[in-house]
């Protein structure tokens, strides 16, 4: 499944610029979650 990261920031866009504070808490809610994720692509393939 693949998600299209310029719809998905489209979307990110038109709420921070209704509510910039949800933007703030969702930021911090998916650092650790980005973080893992990066940390997952980094691993070698088996």
């Amino acid at each position: 499944m693949k998600i299209n990261i310029g719809k998905l920031l489209g979307a990110a866009v038109k709420v921070a610029k209704k509510n910039p504070s949800l933007v703030i808490s969702a930021v911090t809610a998916l650092g650790p979650v980005v973080k893992a994720i990066k940390a997952e692509t980094k691993k070698p393939r088996i």
